[in-house]
């Protein structure tokens, strides 16, 4: 049984409202376009009482690929999308983190979440499981209420032109706005990086409680020269290994999949 009905119909947003009922359970799902977006958002809330009951979501998309591209720490995996040998078969399911992409040459769509980690693409089909509720060992593990979003993508370019890293990453921490009075317009910027394009990996106090950590990672297998300004008063010296101590590597550049860190101290 399905209801549905339109939540929003305005200049900045339209959403369409589905509420589906599954035994004891209801899910319920929004899927709502924001004006000048480029992703379907499918904000879902799930009140969950079944048992032995794997839901998944399956998005046939108009994309012929041989592999898919799954995003996990500090970089990407790539798996095949047919079953031509037992491996194949065994990969129904994969981990990934933040993003599911399928690219042909010059057009892909990506499956992006913010909360559930077990994709499958087979054929064009791309999957995503939102609900397993097992018995063991948690006898009521999945019980009960669950909000989460995971939005489809579609863009030009694999998945690395067409920025899914980005649209995934805003996705999970999307900007925080506020209004204000009585300030003036001013621009300050705190940190520039120049050359490749990098992700952010964390920024932390020291260990050693010696300045700051600023440390980064190539996501796509590609290497070039990546540099970082900081303003006056401050510098960087590094890089570090993950361990925060001096690592013999070229300072202004980034290897396929590198992880770097820098030290940042004020003068």
């Amino acid at each position: 049984m399905s209801k549905v009905h339109v939540t929003a119909d305005g200049p900045h947003r339209a959403a369409v409202t589905v509420i589906r009922k599954f035994r004891a359970s209801t899910v319920t799902q929004t899927y709502a376009l924001d004006a000048n977006g480029t992703r379907l958002d499918i904000e879902t809330e799930i009140d969950w009482h079944d048992r032995h009951c794997l839901l998944r979501t399956l998005t046939p998309v108009d994309v012929r690929a041989t592999h898919a591209t799954f995003e996990h720490a500090n970089g990407v995996v790539r798996r095949t999308t047919h079953n031509n040998t037992s491996w194949d078969e065994s990969q129904f399911e994969v981990p990934g983190h933040r993003f599911a992409d399928m690219s042909e040459t010059g057009f892909g769509v990506a499956l992006l979440n913010d909360a559930k980690y077990g994709y499958s693409a087979k054929g064009n089909v791309l999957g995503l499981s939102l609900v397993r509720s097992p018995v063991y060992p948690d006898p009521l593990a999945d019980e009960g209420g669950q909000r989460f979003t995971y939005s489809l993508y579609p863009h030009a370019g694999d998945w690395h032109e067409g920025r899914v890293r980005e649209e995934a990453e805003d996705l999970n921490q999307p900007l925080c706005g506020t209004s204000a009075s009585g300030v003036h317009g001013v621009t300050v910027s705190l940190m520039t990086a120049a050359g490749i394009d990098a992700a952010l990996s964390g920024f932390k106090l020291a260990e050693d409680g010696d300045g700051l950590i600023l440390r980064v990672y190539e996501p796509a297998g590609r290497r070039g020269p990546f540099a970082v300004a900081l303003p006056d008063g401050w510098s960087a010296s590094g890089p570090l290994s993950i361990l925060e101590e001096p690592m013999d590597a070229p300072p202004d550049a980034l290897k396929p999949f590198e992880v770097k860190s820098w030290r940042l101290t004020q003068r």
